[in-house]
Formats: C-alpha cells, sequence, structure tokens
C-alpha cells in the first residue's frame, strides 16, 4: 500500500510519491482508436524499465513525452494519449466551467502516472490518494469525485519506449480536501512531514489565492482549520483568458492553437515566434488578458481583507501564480496590500505537496 498526493488540475496533474519525488504532467487526453497505428519515425529508439521513480531523467522525460495507454475499469475503457503526446495530436478539450466531478479525463493522467510507479517486478500495487476540489463545487461534489477515483484500473502501455507492459493500479481510498487549504499544511511541515518548518502557521488568520485553470480559490485558514464563511471561490480561472487569446490567435493566423500547447510557450517564456512562417508577438494580447484577470483577482482579495482584516497574509500559488505574478504585484502596489509569493517552491506543487503530507499524517502512521 502506497499513499499519494495528487492535485488534478484542469491545466496539469501533479502527483507526489514522497520527499523529492513528484512529477508534473499536462492534463490532456486524446482518446484513440484501439488499433490505431502510429507513425515512428524516431532514429535513437529506446526502452524503458522500472518504475518512474527508479528511472534516469532521460529515459523518464522520453517516456512521459510518450504516454500511449489502454485503460479497462468500471468507469475508464479506451485508449488514451496523455499528457505531451495528446496535446501534440489533438487533445479532448474540456469547456471551461466543467465541474471536475464532470469531466470525464480527469483522472486518467493520474491512472496513467501510478501504473508508471509500479516496479517492474510488480503487477499491481495499492494506493491511497488524497486530492482536492474547487471551494465552489465542494460542499456538493466531493462524495461524488472521492467515488469516481476508487477503483481497479488494468493499464496496458502502448508506447514504443514501455510496450507491452500490463498493470493494475487499485485505489483503494481517497481522501477529498478543498483546493486550496493543503498549502498551509504545506507551508507549515517540513518535507518529510514529521516536524514544523514554519510553526507560526499554526495560530492566525492565513489566506491562499491559489489560481487554477477553470477556478480560483481563496480559503482562509484560521488556527489551522477553513473558516468557511471567509473563504471564497469563483468559477473562474486562467483557462478562460487563455481561451480568449487561443481564440484571437486561431481568428488571426488561420492556425488551431490548443490552449495547453499555448501553456507550454507560457512555461518556456517563448512568446515571440514564427506562425506560418511569419513573425509572430502573443505577448501584447497576453498582458491584456492577463491584466483583466489579475485585477479581479486583487479586487476580490481586497474585499476579503476588508471584511476579515486579521488576516496575515495570502499565499499565491497554483498554476495561474507565474503567469500572472507581474500583473498581480503591479495591482497588489495600486492597493497597498501584501501578496505573498512562493520563491523556494515551485508554486504549481503547492496543493499536491500539501496534500502528500496530508496523506502521511491520515494513512500514513
Amino acid at each position: 500500500m502506497k499513499f499519494v498526493g495528487a492535485d488534478l488540475g484542469n491545466d496539469s496533474t501533479k502527483i507526489v510519491f514522497g520527499p523529492q519525488q513528484y512529477f508534473r504532467i499536462p492534463n490532456a487526453v486524446s482518446q484513440r482508436m484501439l488499433n490505431e497505428k502510429r507513425k515512428n519515425l524516431s532514429i535513437d529508439a529506446i526502452r524503458v524499465e522500472g518504475s518512474l521513480i527508479e528511472m534516469e531523467n532521460h529515459a523518464r522525460n522520453r517516456l512521459l513525452n510518450d504516454l500511449d495507454v489502454v485503460i479497462t475499469s468500471n468507469t475508464i475503457n479506451g485508449r488514451f494519449f496523455v499528457g505531451e503526446l495528446a496535446s501534440r495530436n489533438g487533445e479532448n478539450e474540456i469547456l471551461t466551467g466543467t465541474p471536475k466531478a464532470d469531466n470525464p479525463f480527469i483522472t486518467i493522467p493520474l491512472i496513467a502516472m501510478l501504473a508508471l510507479d509500479i516496479p517492474s517486478s510488480q503487477h499491481s500495487c495499492e494506493y491511497k490518494v488524497v486530492c482536492g476540489l474547487p471551494i465552489s463545487e465542494y460542499t456538493q461534489d466531493r462524495e461524488r469525485y472521492r467515488e469516481k477515483l476508487i477503483g481497479e484500473y488494468e493499464v496496458e502501455f502502448q508506447s514504443e519506449t514501455i510496450k507491452n507492459r500490463r498493470v493494475k493500479v487499485i485505489i483503494k481510498d481517497a481522501y477529498v480536501v478543498p483546493e486550496g487549504v493543503a498549502v498551509v499544511l504545506n507551508r507549515m511541515l517540513n518535507e518529510t512531514a514529521t516536524g514544523l518548518r514554519n510553526p507560526s502557521l499554526r495560530q492566525g488568520h492565513i489566506g491562499v489565492i491559489d489560481i487554477g485553470a477553470f477556478t480560483t480559490d481563496i480559503p482562509v485558514i484560521v488556527n489551522g482549520k477553513p473558516d468557511s464563511d471567509a473563504s471564497e471561490g469563483i468559477a473562474e480561472g486562467i483557462a478562460n483568458y487563455l481561451d480568449k487569446i487561443v481564440r484571437h490567435v486561431n481568428e488571426t493566423y488561420g492556425v488551431n492553437m490548443s490552449r495547453s500547447q499555448l501553456v507550454g510557450r507560457l512555461e518556456t517564456g517563448e512568446l515571440e515566434f514564427p506562425i506560418k512562417g511569419k513573425p509572430a508577438n502573443l505577448r501584447p494580447i497576453i498582458d491584456e488578458q492577463f491584466q483583466i484577470f489579475a485585477r479581479r483577482i486583487v479586487s476580490l482579495v481586497d474585499s476579503i481583507w476588508e471584511n476579515h482584516f486579521e488576516i496575515r497574509e495570502f499565499f499565491v500559488v497554483g498554476g495561474g501564480a507565474k503567469a500572472l505574478k507581474d500583473h498581480l504585484t503591479a495591482g497588489r502596489e495600486k492597493r497597498n496590500i501584501h501578496l505573498t509569493f512562493i520563491q523556494d517552491e515551485d508554486p504549481q506543487m503547492q496543493n499536491a505537496l500539501g496534500y502528500w503530507k496530508y496523506a502521511k499524517q491520515k494513512f500514513g502512521g
């Protein structure tokens, strides 16, 4: 039995297996025909063995870029490209605003990553998972989401790098917490969740701004527990603005850029590049849209602070934390409020790391 922390974001899937054992892949899925034949023009094809954690970085990256699986279970049946491979081959995009419990593909990257975690000497492994739901969905959907995760999944790999291997992933239990809440636990506990690294977070009022793809969650934690009345969540995330940018690019240049392809360019900073052989600069439209979203977030946080002035600080995390940092900083300075940007760890991993620490306390003994 193993326990994991899993942040199943609509933009990316983040999985934590232990201290310094965590992975992030695009939460992109492309459903395929079972008998589909793939072209393979690689001149340096490699085969990999062992679990995801045991692999060398080169082999791991090759595999994660070529994740092709057949999943059979009571709830999922079919062949799927996952992660980067799906992004390159026409992913099944989910409309912004779709609740996670209604997203038919949300758990597929998790199942694929758990299957990769199983050592080559084993054919199955049992897991207990801690994950999260947006504040706006938590009360109504948490039990339905939990039931969506629990079950047995047969996974057969179709990738050239790990072909014809079949394993069984068994999720014995799942625990769902409001998104953003586990961030404070992550900041409070040390890397192994065996002691404190910031004891001051056990007391007082702490806020979190968790900017996801489809939602933005702003929980307020008081003496280690979420305050239901002070916490806020809106059904709008950075994907709403990414989609406007993508629509502008596609209409302007006559191409079919996807949301995940734009995210990839944002992460690398490659916003000036040729489209159809002509130079293009996406920065102006990106700045325009991100500025609108940042102003909305800062206004909402300022309103929360007006009514709950005891809040010491707001941690800014999630997939939108990096992208919006400059715009949020400008808005913060105009309103004379303080926001804390994570510097010592990846802001996108804060929920997942917190979920793992929660799992360690709940399941790990």
